[in-house]
């Protein structure tokens, strides 16, 4: 399941008609949860984790967005994408997002990209609620994996990660949650090596 943002800045109040739908979402939770929790069980990740003599010889060489010598945080050598966003406070965030791949009944390796709705998260909606399942059959997505396996520092809060790879995705994709509709598009262009960008649309 991917990870909620970083960086998120609630303000305001919200209605009781509002309310009421983020309830209900909240309360499809679990059953959703294990709809996807199936689904997965059969997926195999793109990357595995690195050992750690490979975090050893990476750290010496200090190459790519290893930054000095930094060890994966624990619990965090899953490889993941980082996606980039402005809240709409203007705040900074990050996100991490699964990369999973499955068969898809034709022969074809189907790739999965599970990332969270930055609004729905700002909104109050549980991360379990507020996953997108984006797949490459259904929306044109591409990875790339120059940079994966290497480890990327959070500027933030400074927890490292291992990188499955650069998500590019220029068709606009959108929230089906009533309340939201978030539409937006994934970019591979970053001021920050390793990281991908999520544009709002709308």
């Amino acid at each position: 399941m991917a990870n909620g943002p970083v960086t998120r800045t609630i303000g305001g109040t919200t209605s009781t008609a509002f309310d009421r739908l983020v309830q209900a979402a909240n309360q499809d939770a679990e059953q959703r949860q294990q709809e996807y929790d199936e689904e997965v069980d059969g997926l195999r990740r793109i990357a595995e984790a690195p050992t750690d003599e490979t975090w050893r010889t990476a750290a010496e060489e200090n190459r790519g967005v290893l930054l000095n010598g930094a060890e994966v945080s624990e619990g965090q050598n899953r490889p993941v994408a980082i996606i980039q966003y402005i809240d709409k406070n203007g705040n900074e965030c990050f996100c991490q997002a699964d990369v999973l791949e499955q068969p898809d009944g034709t022969g074809k390796i189907e790739r999965i990209l599970q990332v969270v709705c930055p609004r729905c998260v700002a909104n109050g909606v549980g991360v379990k609620n507020a996953q997108l399942t984006i797949r490459d059959t259904n929306r044109r997505w591409s990875l790339d994996e120059k940079m994966k396996g290497q480890v990327w520092v959070d500027p933030v809060d400074h927890e490292t990660y291992v990188l499955a790879g650069v998500v590019e995705m220029e068709e606009k994709a959108r929230c089906g949650q009533a309340f939201c509709g978030l539409e937006f598009r994934i970019s591979s262009k970053s001021e920050y090596p390793g990281v991908s960008k999520l544009y709002i649309e709308r």
